[in-house]
């Protein structure tokens, strides 16, 4: 068992055995977990304010859930910031089509025909751009890696 200091913190990923593991680019079990409940939770909570309305004045909008993709990608990784970003905002777009349709301009069924073809977003990020922009996001969240090492002694 290896001592710590005191105040300090130990990884997600116990990268004493093996050197491998200690890369930034490492994917293993619990990061294959984190990219799957964070596409989930990122899903479900992207599109929260289309629910709740944040009066602000303006048409922009507010996605407080993008705060997800970045800390899943500054605790385990680029690879899980850009899975998470990408595929959350692409799961929740498709929720919010679905399960959200009245709220949009056009005739609601914007997902049934065929998948990606005539797929309207809701928030205006416009299909492949918006869920780019979102993956980098977490992907250049999870580069701070390489300064830290997934050695967090501090906050």
């Amino acid at each position: 068992m290896q001592r710590r200091a005191p105040g300090q913190q130990s990884s997600p990923v116990d990268n004493s055995r093996n050197p491998e593991q200690a890369s930034i680019w490492f994917v293993g079990l619990p990061q294959v977990v984190a990219a799957i409940l964070g596409i989930i939770l990122y899903g479900l909570l992207s599109h929260v304010n289309l629910i709740i309305l944040v009066p602000t004045g303006t048409l922009d909008v507010f996605l407080p859930a993008l705060l997800i993709p970045l800390l899943f990608g500054v605790i385990y990784g680029p690879w899980v910031g850009l899975i998470t970003g990408g595929f959350g905002f692409l799961l929740g777009d498709y929720v919010a089509n679905l399960w959200l349709h009245d709220l949009s301009w056009g005739n609601g069924y914007l997902f049934y025909g065929s998948a990606l073809i005539n797929f309207r977003d809701l928030i205006g990020w416009n299909g492949f751009t918006g869920y780019l922009a979102n993956g980098m996001i977490g992907l250049v969240a999870g580069l701070t890696q390489i300064l830290t090492r997934r050695r967090y002694n501090n906050f």
